[in-house]
């Protein structure tokens, strides 16, 4: 049985942590670290190497257009840049975490697509998964996530390959 972090306290009020993966709840409301902020931190770490990321070893996904690239592969590696800066970069990161979790089927069709084609066959099911668990547990039961994230669906995932 997982650790109940529901009646821990933070040691610190202040945020920590890397920005690009905080928890929205986090960036937007300041509000007490939980379990359930972890979880969304870990899923927007893995989003992140799956877009950024040309497959195992760490290597940065080329996401610059060549000279011989067709339009539509120049389109596409535009779109790529702008998933990445919308998910990760700058002011408003918060606000825009919080749409996708309102819109939930906007991860869907507008992230999930632009990962590295290396991650999308075995992976994109893990992600639905994981983003299926995280949504409706900010929102109706906390306790889901205790019980489901990440390590029991990565392991329904490994079993189902």
């Amino acid at each position: 049985m997982p650790p109940n972090f529901e009646s821990r306290q933070a040691s610190q009020q202040s945020r920590t942590g890397t920005y690009a993966f905080m928890s929205h709840r986090v960036l937007l409301d300041q509000v007490l670290h939980k379990a359930i902020h972890d979880g969304e931190s870990i899923f927007y770490t893995l989003v992140y190497l799956a877009i950024t990321r040309s497959g195992p070893g760490g290597a940065r996904r080329d996401i610059f257009p060549g000279e011989s690239m067709s339009s539509k592969a120049v389109k596409r590696l535009q779109r790529i840049s702008i998933v990445r800066a919308w998910c990760f970069e700058g002011d408003g990161l918060g606000v825009r975490k919080l749409r996708l979790f309102h819109q939930s089927d906007d991860f869907k069709r507008y992230v999930l697509p632009y990962m590295n084609p290396y991650f999308q066959e075995p992976l994109q099911k893990l992600f639905l998964d994981l983003w299926d668990i995280l949504v409706p547990a900010f929102y109706q039961d906390a306790r889901k996530v205790r019980q489901e994230f990440p390590i029991p669906v990565f392991k329904r995932r490994l079993k189902r390959r």
